[in-house]
């Protein structure tokens, strides 16, 4: 009997299910219902390009389908965007070289320095052979935004100041480094924001951009960023056309009311022969969104010098520094590792007490935070920190000093802003000196190495052995 109950409830059990399913089904086809469905969406990202396009000029000659020709016969409209024939091509041209007799290049010479808006790739702005003093040029720069407001920014680096030999002149008016040439030092340009006729105009809003008539080329085109459209000065709008004019004069550029000039009467013959190379870069960047824009930092590594005596930054001012060096046997009095301002007036740095062993390399370590202003020096393990502010920084010295019965070494210098192209410096009784310098400092920086004090015995007094890390 019991199984016979058992299996009775069960097949009742199915059966009850069977029941409730069949009420569900017909339940939900009851209820009011309606869909609605949309169809195709599509997210699609925009899309930001930049096209630039360039009209080269020389000498009263514009570079006009792949000839330099006279300026008297062809012009830029500023209107059509378009150089345009206002003359007698071959009559203006004759009569220029006539005029012009001694002039590189001449009229009807061939050109590279036009183009229409493009992809930049293989084209050059300037490539001018056999320039002389007081000669000068200026090209019109059009940069063309597509699709989308953009932020920009001209990038200029990669400078190459080339000697190319020696010539007889070179060696009289003093010449002596055949590696290193001297054509950025007499070749001066200016740039501003142009409105399309390639003639500065400084009465209608036509910013200089950047003018290096005091200085050297270098100043201005060796790893320089210019924002040219920030959130602070405003957008550059999709597909509008920009103009930049840039001048260039080997010798002294002048400024008159609307006129550039160039006078060479001042080069020297320690240009002659020599050759300058550089890049330029046009950046730019969404501006929708995108209210912290800043132009790229270049990243550069630095340039290291190895001397004999005290740094040059010692010799020329530091503004602050650090300091590993080796005292009497340690009374609380005596002090191996400082960081400050002014290492003769106590109250401006801070310092700590330590024994460094003999023949042992010690761990060191400088960072600087550029906007707390602060410095933190350690060294074996002792840890001084001072502020010593956010002025600009140019150069780290590095001088090690030893008598003669010792000898003072860094090795393993590594700098977080660049790599390093010598990384040690050692001295026997005497002074040594590693300055480094173009390394992006003033954003902060960290610099680590290896102190190595040799020594007979701890001094009696005075700092016998010592490193010193000086910054300006």
């Amino acid at each position: 009997m019991l199984g016979t109950f058992n299996l009775t409830r069960i097949l009742m059990s199915v059966g009850l299910m069977v029941f409730v399913a069949a009420i569900v089904v017909g339940g939900t086809g009851a209820f009011f219902n309606d869909t609605e469905t949309s169809t195709g969406n599509v997210f699609t990202a925009g899309a930001l390009d930049l096209k630039v396009d360039s009209v080269g000029h020389i000498n009263g000659l514009v570079c006009y389908e792949g000839a330099w020709t006279s300026e008297t016969a062809v012009q830029w409209n500023e209107t059509d965007e378009v150089l345009e024939v206002v003359g007698d091509i071959d009559a203006e041209n004759a009569a220029y070289n006539e005029a012009n007799p001694a002039n590189v290049p001449q009229a009807g010479d061939d050109c590279a320095s036009t183009w229409t808006e493009t992809d930049l790739g293989p084209e050059t702005f300037f490539e001018f052979g056999d320039l002389k003093p007081g000669d000068s040029g200026e090209n019109t720069i059009s940069l063309h935004v597509y699709d989308n407001d953009a932020y920009a920014c001209a990038i200029i680096d990669n400078m190459v100041d080339a000697d190319n030999g020696q010539t007889e002149p070179e060696l009289e008016d003093g010449d002596d480094d055949s590696d290193q040439g001297e054509l950025s030092q007499e070749l001066r340009f200016f740039a501003w924001a142009d409105d399309g006729d390639n003639i500065w105009e400084p009465g209608d809003n036509e910013v200089t951009l950047f003018s290096n008539t005091e200085g050297p080329a270098s100043d201005v085109i060796d790893g320089v960023v210019y924002p040219l459209f920030t959130p602070e000065t405003g957008v550059m709008p999709a597909t509008s056309t920009q103009y930049i004019g840039l001048y260039w004069c080997y010798g002294a550029i002048s400024t008159e009311g609307n006129v550039l000039s160039c006078d060479g009467s001042e080069v020297t013959n320690l240009t002659q022969t020599d050759s300058l190379t550089a890049d330029f870069t046009f950046y730019i960047e969404q501006a929708r969104n995108n209210e912290n824009f800043e132009c790229p930092v270049l990243e550069r590594d630095p340039v290291v010098e190895e001397g004999q005596g005290f740094s040059p930054v010692d010799i020329d001012g530091k503004d602050w520094f650090a300091k590993a060096k080796l005292q009497e046997t340690n009374p609380a009095s005596d002090f191996e590792v400082q960081v400050g301002t002014d290492d003769t007036n106590n109250a401006f740095f801070d310092q700590g007490d330590t024994e460094y062993p003999s023949g042992t390399p010690v761990a060191f370590t400088l960072v600087y935070d550029a906007g707390a202003g602060d410095a933190t020096f350690t060294a074996n393990g002792v840890v001084t920190t001072f502020n010593v502010g956010n002025d600009p920084i140019e150069n780290i010295g590095i001088t090690v000093r030893a008598p003669s019965d010792g000898t003072m070494a860094v090795d393993n210098l590594v700098l977080s802003t660049g790599v390093l192209s010598d990384d040690d410096i050692s001295v026997s009784n005497g002074t040594s000196n590693l300055t480094i310098s173009g390394a992006n400092l003033d954003s902060g920086f960290t610099l680590s190495g290896d102190a190595i004090f040799t020594f007979v015995s701890q001094p009696a007094n005075g700092e016998n052995h010592k490193m010193q890390i000086s910054v300006n």
